[in-house]
């Protein structure tokens, strides 16, 4: 765990450039579309790659959270205005998206304990 903490800078560093994303994304929206889609291959990779494949999972989850931490940090307005006024919605959505995810993260993890030839 200790020389993860020696990694604290480049996490600080990936948090600060998703946090720019995200305002980038929003003063031209026109990107908003690339951002994402950059941010889902980033996250695929240290999901597939960098966990599974490597099997550095501590640092995968650091990686993961520090885009996030950047993404909610670059949204917080957004997010605090949409949750005062649209919470049926954004709740709904979220459990629709929390769905999702979970099918996703099970399919995932049943290919990595069934038999591979």
């Amino acid at each position: 765990m200790l020389r993860h903490l020696k990694n604290i800078n480049e996490l600080i560093i990936y948090c600060a450039a998703s946090c720019g994303l995200s305002w980038f994304s929003r003063l031209n929206p026109t990107f908003f579309y690339v951002v994402l889609l950059g941010r889902l291959s980033v996250l695929a990779y240290c999901i597939y790659i960098i966990s599974g494949v490597e099997g550095n999972k501590i640092f995968s989850y650091c990686l993961v959270a520090s885009l996030l931490l950047g993404i909610i940090g670059g949204y917080w307005d957004v997010i605090e205005v949409n949750l005062k006024f649209n919470a049926v919605s954004i709740i709904s959505n979220g459990l629709i998206i929390l769905a999702f995810l979970v099918v996703g993260i099970a399919l995932f993890l049943g290919y990595f304990k069934g038999d591979k030839k």
